[in-house]
């Protein structure tokens, strides 16, 4: 029977876990804030009279430079410090905003000032921020990684739908540039708070990949398939998702039913993210993946087969959910299968395929819309997708249990 002092240390250490791990989740959704872009589209665009295509180049530079910042934070892990890193990638963001609240109708250029500080250094603070936050929450919650990564990705989907209604309430009482400069200073004193609360819980991010030495023989080796089953997953799902309006309008919605589609994705995608996490613990995140694949085929299928507006919103809200599945299964079988100090590393590498699927779904599904005057094309190719991604996600099942079977190198 354990004894007091090592009762004592064990609650110590679970209370320090989950400060340091809900302090980040504080920090992760504040950054989701980023994808709620969408309710400054139109207020931006009457206010610098810039067309469509100028405002949304503003949201690309900020998914290419979100990309970027998941990808180059694992690389910052030997020059600072975790809660100071934490407080330099949301600096960074800070910059941005507050750059960004100083576009002005009276000068054509200060588009400009959106494009650097909103899309390019908001956006990389926030890919930043997201990947240090994992890495820890993963360290934080070691013997949880699913969990881990539910939480922590789930968080930052749901922050971006918290802040799409406080910013679309926000819109009636001040302008863009305010909420820019005010939601600005919020985010400093958050990025702050939480480097603090880290620091105190005595969390620190991995200098090297410790967990190489104890990784069964062969695992790296499944990285390729969490790669390609990531990619085909987050380009069925963002075929969809990308055009979530559309596809209900094309199929004769009305206003009502646009808003129930939009809304499913979000809280399907939102819903979808902790449970893969929280599944990923109990099963193989494998099986959890074939399950996502499986969802998103039933939704393309369901509209190819009985097209119509309801069908569409039910077929949106599948997507969502098997998108919210994908995004939480494959990051946790990284931290599961490859090692947790390895975790950020490769997680970097994995948000790469998201980058590729996120920048051409949305055009493929438009550019299949243009030339057929018709969405039936593009279901053909999401359901072609997700059928590839099932495949693909049997063959990573099959493939961990093989290198787990041989046992740890020697």
């Amino acid at each position: 029977m354990p004894d007091k002092d090592t009762m004592s240390k064990a609650h110590n250490f679970s209370r320090q876990a989950w400060m340091c791990a809900l302090s980040t989740l504080l920090l992760n959704s504040s950054m989701g804030s980023l994808y709620a872009w969408s309710v400054f589209v139109s207020p931006l665009e009457r206010e610098l009279m810039v067309g469509r295509t100028g405002i949304s180049f503003v949201f690309s530079v900020a998914v290419v430079a979100f990309t970027g910042g998941v990808a180059v934070a694992p690389y910052c892990y030997q020059l600072m410090r975790g809660p100071l890193l934490l407080v330099t990638f949301s600096l960074c963001s800070v910059i941005g905003l507050i750059l960004a609240s100083f576009i002005s109708s009276l000068n054509p250029s200060s588009w400009w000032f959106l494009v650097v500080g909103y899309g390019a250094l908001f956006g990389f603070g926030a890919g930043g921020t997201y990947s240090v936050s994992l890495q820890l929450i993963n360290i934080a919650l070691e013997k949880k990684k699913g969990l881990a990564n539910g939480l922590g990705i789930g968080s930052f989907a749901a922050g971006s739908v918290i802040f799409s209604l406080v910013f679309s309430w926000a819109l009636t009482y001040i302008t863009v540039q305010e909420i820019f400069f005010i939601f600005g200073f919020v985010l400093l004193g958050v990025g702050i708070t939480v480097g603090s609360l880290v620091w105190v819980s005595g969390f620190e991010l991995p200098k090297a990949s410790a967990d190489q030495k104890a990784m069964p023989q062969g695992t790296p080796t499944i990285f390729p398939l969490l790669w390609l089953g990531f990619c085909c997953g987050a380009f069925a799902g963002l075929m969809a998702i990308g055009h979530a309006a559309n596809f209900i309008e094309a199929y004769g919605g009305t206003a009502l039913m646009i808003t129930l589609g939009v809304v499913s994705v979000s809280i399907g995608n939102a819903i979808g993210r902790l449970t893969a996490g929280i599944l990923s613990d109990v099963w193989s995140p494998a099986y959890v993946a074939v399950l996502a694949h499986l969802i998103s085929l039933a939704g393309f299928i369901l509209l190819l087969i009985a097209p119509g507006p309801w069908a569409a919103v039910i077929s949106l809200g599948m997507q969502g959910l098997a998108y919210g599945f994908i995004a939480g299964a494959y990051p946790s079988a990284i931290a599961i299968y490859i090692g947790v100090s390895s975790y950020g590393r490769y997680f970097g590498r994995l948000i790469l395929a998201w980058g590729v699927a996120g920048l051409t779904a949305p055009w493929v599904t438009g550019w299949f819309y243009d030339n057929f005057d018709s969405y039936r094309e593009a279901l053909f190719a999401g359901t072609a997708f997700s059928v590839v991604g099932i495949l693909i996600a049997f063959k990573l099942f099959y493939s961990i249990r093989a290198s787990t079977t041989e046992g740890p190198s020697t």
